[in-house]
């Protein structure tokens, strides 16, 4: 009868670096993307260090950087194309503009008023709010 061996050890596993980009780009983070890929995140950890010879922490960096420029860029290109709603989020976002309404008050000394004055300043604040 012929024995078959088991393999013995941790499988082989392959990161599939362009979903990992990505993800990464989407913002998610390494456990997220470890548990989509089906694996434990301190393996992606080791395996980014063995292969792309730098950090989890600064291989994510880089790439979220550039899923934040493709955002930008994306945003830009809508808000070009004629999206008003968009070129107003962006003037907000980016140039500091913002949509300011002033309400200007002044005080009233109502103590010696008859309640005819009263009545009259108080059509009148009626028809100023409403503006």
């Amino acid at each position: 009868m012929l024995k078959i061996k088991k393999k013995v050890g941790r499988q082989k596993v392959d990161v599939n670096w362009k979903k990992v980009d990505y993800l990464l780009n989407a913002h998610c983070s390494g456990r997220q993307i470890a548990a989509y890929l089906g694996m434990h995140q301190d393996t992606l950890y080791r395996h980014c260090v063995k292969e792309k010879k730098m950090t989890w922490d600064d291989y994510a960096r880089e790439k979220k950087s550039a899923g934040k420029a493709m955002l930008k860029v994306k945003m830009f290109e809508t808000s070009m194309s004629g999206d008003v709603a968009m070129m107003k989020w962006q003037a907000k976002q980016l140039l500091g503009q913002s949509e300011k309404i002033e309400h200007k008050m002044r005080s009233v000394d109502v103590k010696n008023k008859t309640d005819e004055e009263l009545k009259e300043m108080a059509a009148y604040a009626a028809t100023r709010s409403t503006r």
